[in-house]
């Protein structure tokens, strides 16, 4: 599995947000486009790992993208996500990648990864 993390953030971005997106592209190891897969945001907690906005599909370009707001954040008055971004099958049932943990995300993150060579 690979990954990879940009922080899109600006000067502007630093203030709390009430809404946040995570976006990105999900490849085979050959580089052709994932299509179909279940894309889910997990917000990491000691505790918990609360599943965050919309599951999203990934799209005939391995394009996905997942909006969530503030108050579906693992505590209340947490301001960002400890983000964590997974790759599933086209049923959801098998993990096929996942991000490393993005602490204090921003509020347009992009997490690109790419399925297959590893077991979960």
């Amino acid at each position: 599995m690979a990954s990879q993390h940009q922080d899109t953030s600006t000067p502007q971005d630093k203030q709390p947000a009430d809404s946040f997106i995570v976006k990105g592209h999900i490849l085979q190891p050959n580089g052709t486009p994932f299509i179909g897969g279940l894309v889910r945001a997990f917000d990491k907690d000691l505790r918990h790992e609360p599943s965050m906005g919309q599951e999203s599909r990934t799209a005939e370009d391995g394009s996905y993208e997942i909006r969530y707001s503030r108050d579906q954040l693992s505590r209340p008055k947490k301001d960002r996500a400890n983000l964590i971004v997974r790759v599933f099958d086209q049923k959801g049932k098998k993990l096929l990648a996942a991000s490393p943990l993005i602490p204090k995300a921003q509020p347009v993150e992009t997490v690109d990864l790419v399925v297959g060579g590893s077991d979960y």
